[in-house]
């Protein structure tokens, strides 16, 4: 699968590679421009598979990480202090 491509390519890297360039889409990038575009991109269907698989549970979805309106309470136990809103 795409996993094991992605842990072999990333295993046969050598230093003198990360300095070579590679072709993605008909346009060069450096090697490790190319893993965080791979990964970004494997990101990005990941969040499609978990927004469908949420629309389709509705009700039973149970949350994968902290729970709606629950951030201020994980960061006093986790942090011992509220965390700063982002917006």
């Amino acid at each position: 699968g795409g996993w094991a491509w992605w842990r072999k390519t990333c295993n046969s890297l050598r230093p003198e590679d990360l300095g070579k360039m590679v072709m993605g889409r008909g346009e060069p990038h450096s090697v490790p421009l190319a893993l965080e575009r791979s990964l970004g991109h494997t990101c990005d269907h990941i969040g499609q598979i978990v927004h469908v698989a949420r629309i389709h549970a509705g009700e039973k979805w149970n949350t994968l990480t902290i729970p709606k309106g629950g951030s201020e309470q994980f960061d006093k136990e986790h942090w011992g202090q509220a965390g700063k809103s982002h917006s």
